[in-house]
């Protein structure tokens, strides 16, 4: 199992899969994918090349979230796959899952 951070133009796309196993060493990384932004930028998270994800991929997007509020910067994941929403939705936090591509997404 990997999990690999591209950034292009101050946007940070994930590839590969999100799991308990990934998702520390990308949480460590956090400090230098916030920068890469941008100062004051809104940070960009492109999700399409998640391959699968647990629970601690959710539990990524919350603390990201959680971090860019802390720092006043809004924050957009886009692409979010399946499972996370999935995830999202059964903990009732879908609402911070502000992706444009999920207004096709059936309810």
């Amino acid at each position: 199992m990997s999990a690999d951070i591209e950034i292009d133009d101050g946007h940070i796309r994930l590839v590969g899969e999100l799991s308990f196993e990934t998702v520390p060493g990308i949480l460590a990384q956090t400090p230098r994918l916030f920068s890469a932004s941008g100062e004051g930028k809104a940070i960009e998270i492109d999700l399409r090349d998640v391959s699968r994800s647990d629970s601690a991929g959710l539990a990524l997007l919350i603390e990201w979230h959680r971090l860019a509020c802390r720092q006043r910067r809004p924050i957009h994941f886009h692409n979010v796959p399946d499972q996370i929403v999935a995830f999202a939705r059964v903990s009732h936090l879908e609402d911070l899952l502000d992706d444009e591509a999920d207004e096709t997404r059936p309810a």
